[in-house]
């Protein structure tokens, strides 16, 4: 029987923690595969969150602004997307860090206690490298693709 690689098993537990996320609660459809056709270029949104327990460290999520838009009006319910001010995509793509870290942790440490910080915009992409610490998937949606990441500490 092959072994199986644990770093792996814990990547497709953050995709997987994801995917259900988006489509459960922002009613957002994750592609199988990336759109033909690559969306136009975007200004991205970077959310950062602190978590602490055993173990702790950092989750990072980054979406192009238009992706987040129309999550957001998904979230809200809003019937014109552009007449949502930044403040509330924030605030949903903020929500929306909260949601998919917890439901990845509770995967991946599904017997620690956490607490979790306020989530807030940042304005650049995670720095992280890849390593045993490092978890991170891309999940293509139909505006553009989201990353996450998660860096547990001892790589912070």
């Amino acid at each position: 029987m092959p072994e199986i690689d644990v770093h792996v098993q814990f990547d497709e537990a953050l995709a997987t923690a994801a995917r259900e996320v988006l489509e459960t609660m922002f009613f957002t459809t994750v592609l199988d595969e990336p759109p033909e056709e690559a969306p136009e270029p975007s200004t991205e949104l970077h959310a950062k969150l602190s978590f602490h327990g055993d173990p702790s460290g950092n989750f990072w999520l980054g979406v192009p602004e238009r992706t987040a838009r129309t999550i957001a009006s998904n979230f809200l319910g809003a019937e014109d997307e552009s007449e949502l001010s930044q403040e509330k995509v924030a605030g949903v793509i903020c929500e929306m860090v909260n949601m998919i870290c917890g439901a990845a942790l509770s995967r991946i440490e599904s017997h620690s206690v956490f607490r979790l910080d306020t989530p807030t915009l940042v304005d650049e992409a995670p720095q992280a490298e890849d390593g045993p610490n490092v978890l991170h998937c891309r999940l293509s949606l139909e505006e553009g693709d989201l990353q996450v990441f998660l860096q547990r500490k001892g790589d912070v």
